[in-house]
């Protein structure tokens, strides 16, 4: 929990190089990336903690103009126009601070998968992500621990900057976000469809 994002040893497209073989600056340091949709939470003297009125984290986006920003991961289920195209029309929207919560369930999951770059899931390892979404959704159901929602979390910041939330606010939205996964993710499945994960 709550550990350091690791990152591949091998070069491959994101979103902050477009594709093209660089190294942009997210992948150089771990400080550039914002913990939250409000930029103006990092201060020059501490961390700004969420608070429930941050819970719009957790939540799954398919319409592109309702984005506010590009902290998002990207989930797209069909064959993409190029190695580096994102943005997609199709695509499934989470934001980083809600894909913290499950970025150990796909570090455990998925081969190769790097928080900071594009991956495709092969068909097998989709069906793995199904059935853990599934059983991590279930887990948080009724009366939930704190240690039960940050099962999967993984961050550049500390659980501590949840400490404001309880558990069981967290909880009901969190699993709406596996669910919605899940779905997404099954879909990909029964249609056939390549699967990738657009990291940040």
């Amino acid at each position: 929990m709550s550990s350091p994002h690791r990152q591949s040893s091998t070069t491959k497209a994101n979103k902050t190089d477009a594709g093209n073989g660089s190294y942009g600056i997210c992948r150089v340091i771990d400080a550039s990336r914002s913990p939250s949709p409000d930029p103006g939470r990092l201060t020059p003297h501490r961390l700004m903690p969420y608070s429930v009125r941050d819970l719009s984290v957790f939540d799954c986006i398919r319409d592109r103009s309702s984005l506010d920003g590009s902290n998002y991961f990207e989930f797209h289920a069909g064959k993409r126009p190029s190695d580096h195209a994102c943005w997609l029309d199709g695509s499934l929207f989470l934001r980083d601070a809600g894909f913290d919560f499950i970025a150990e369930l796909f570090y455990q999951t998925v081969p190769d998968f790097d928080y900071f770059s594009f991956v495709e899931v092969p068909d097998q390892f989709i069906k793995v992500a199904v059935s853990r979404l599934h059983d991590f959704s279930q887990s948080l159901s009724g009366d939930v621990s704190r240690e039960s929602v940050f099962s999967y979390y993984s961050s550049l910041f500390t659980t501590d900057i949840w400490a404001e939330v309880p558990a069981t606010s967290i909880a009901p939205h969190l699993r709406r976000t596996c669910d919605d996964l899940h779905a997404y993710f099954s879909e990909a499945l029964r249609s056939r469809q390549p699967l990738a994960i657009l990291g940040m």
